[in-house]
């Protein structure tokens, strides 16, 4: 099995704050970006790993890996304007295209464990791919221009989705083709396929494997790595 991971890790982070992207500020005794890589480190089926980030944080991203070694085959790309632009760029290499099993991950999402890992890569394998997605704990409402509610949804048929997303190689290449080409953008890489008729696999997520956008975020991520450690 040949696996490829791709990271893009060329957002801002607006919502976080700070001088830094978030995917650079430390957690622990890394930054968040190495801490999200190491938590796939241990995958034997992943065999390179690839991070697209901004023109002038490529240089900080290579001294970063090397100071904080990682023991998998790294590639890091220019990010685009948008995330699916990054994602993109890293398509296009020769460790994506030569592998079976695609895998894209949030940057700045440095829990996912081992078992659920190797559990959607095993799903993709069967399926195509393999999306994890956790049920809301919050009640959702739909509201009209003027902010007020409309329609209160059921949670139990509603998901909240996850990455890392994964994918049989040759269906994520085929389905960001045509999306560049028709100029078709979404908001993560499962919805790009259901432009296109394509089946989801939906694998149930874990509450742990959160994202930090938030300083809340950020603070609940140094618990849990803690508890790691």
């Amino acid at each position: 099995m040949n696996a490829c991971l791709i990271i893009p890790a060329g957002g801002q982070g607006q919502r976080f704050g700070g001088g830094l992207p978030k995917q650079f500020e430390m957690l622990g005794d890394a930054p968040i970006l190495i801490q999200t890589i190491r938590a796939f480190e241990k995958v034997s089926a992943i065999k390179s790993i690839i991070v697209a980030t901004m023109p002038h944080w490529i240089k900080q991203t290579f001294e970063m890996l090397n100071k904080y070694p990682i023991n998998k085959t790294f590639r890091v790309v220019n990010s685009g304007s948008k995330r699916q632009d990054s994602i993109y760029n890293a398509l296009q290499t020769e460790e994506a295209k030569k592998s079976q099993i695609i895998l894209i991950h949030d940057s700045v999402r440095p829990f996912p464990s081992l078992d659920h890992i190797r559990n959607l890569i095993t799903t993709a394998q069967a399926k195509g791919c393999a999306i994890p997605a956790v049920i809301p704990t919050d009640t959702i409402k739909i509201i009209n221009v003027g902010k007020k509610p409309i329609l209160t949804l059921d949670r139990e048929r509603l998901r909240a989705v996850q990455t890392p997303q994964v994918f049989q190689t040759e269906l994520i290449l085929e389905v960001y083709k045509k999306a560049m080409k028709d100029k078709i953008y979404a908001t993560d890489d499962s919805a790009l396929l259901e432009t296109m008729g394509k089946h989801i696999e939906l694998v149930e997520g874990e509450v742990q494997n959160i994202k930090i956008t938030t300083q809340l975020d950020y603070k609940l991520a140094c618990l849990l790595a803690n508890e790691r450690k």
